[in-house]
């Protein structure tokens, strides 16, 4: 197996540990004393990356990527790296933006160098999501791993086991009733199997989002069963790396914004989306610390 070590250093503020800890849930992750680490598909090779934790006081980020099938191609998997830890994003304009609203500022002290990392994978990013719409983190947690482990993909490395998240041609190829059996209800398994057939298929690309606005894209993805406009709007966020949006409908955002904001009721939908018109243009960054207010 061969192994390449990556090094980055990503611009001050940047606090790696405190912005993994979303993953904490996610059952494709494994945490360890020394860092975390998840298989990834790369182009046609499968790898075990290796997440160091930061240390004390340094901003340096130490990855590890063992090539278990295929060809290792450091070039490309340190790409996909740097997007998804978000290695080349400089925080200081978000900084200037939130420290210039008073009810936000203390945010960028109290989460001082949390990022948004994006999911390396648009299909995974994708069906997690379908998977979370409408149901707690918890029970979302344990449908992704129903889901993995109806297709029952993992791999060894030393001793230990790892999870593969399914491509779309396995997901595909369930029945309804697999993953019923797993706890899913058979309306979000429908979805599921149907947007892997789409994709399968060739019906959906994926990858071209990338080069569209925020409104072709939400326009499009909509026009999908299954998908609504939370779901598009995360997938944006936490797939395209879109910097301007706020799932407005999201339960934790309507309270922690009622939490941080000191209002007295939970806001609407609508209200919330008149407030973050001051969040321009780092909407998603506002989002993103507003969420992580639920968790400290």
């Amino acid at each position: 197996m061969q192994t390449e070590t990556f090094l980055f250093k990503p611009k001050w503020p940047y606090n790696l540990n405190l912005s993994l800890q979303r993953l904490k849930r996610n059952p494709i992750y494994t945490f360890g004393e020394e860092g975390v680490r998840r298989t990834l598909h790369i182009g046609g090779s499968l790898y075990l990356i290796k997440i160091y934790f930061q240390e004390p006081g340094r901003t340096e980020v130490k990855v590890e990527g063992v090539c278990l099938e295929g060809t290792m191609e450091p070039e490309r998997v340190r790409g996909v790296l740097e997007r998804m830890l978000s290695v080349h994003q400089d925080l200081h304009e978000v900084y200037r933006y939130m420290n210039g609203m008073p009810k936000l500022m203390h945010l960028t002290r109290e989460f001082e160098g949390l990022h948004i990392f994006r999911e390396p994978d648009l299909f995974e990013c994708m069906v997690k999501l379908i998977i979370g719409q409408q149901i707690t983190t918890s029970f979302a947690t344990d449908l992704t791993r129903n889901l993995i482990e109806a297709v029952a993909k993992t791999v060894f490395c030393g001793e230990r086991e790892y999870y593969i998240f399914p491509n779309p041609d396995q997901v595909a190829k369930l029945q309804i009733d697999d993953l019923a059996r797993k706890k899913f209800n058979r309306r979000k398994a429908e979805y599921i199997v149907d947007f892997a057939k789409q994709i399968d298929e060739g019906s959906i690309d994926l990858f071209r989002f990338h080069d569209m606005a925020d409104s072709d894209v939400m326009r499009d993805l909509i026009k999908i069963r299954g998908i609504g406009p939370w779901t598009a709007t995360c997938f944006m966020i936490f797939g395209l790396g879109r910097e301007n949006l706020v799932p407005a409908s999201d339960i934790g955002i309507q309270k922690a914004v009622q939490k941080v904001y000191g209002q007295s009721k939970r806001p609407t939908k609508d209200e919330l989306l008149q407030l973050a018109e001051e969040w321009n243009p780092i909407a998603s960054y506002v989002s993103r610390y507003l969420w992580e207010t639920l968790r400290a």
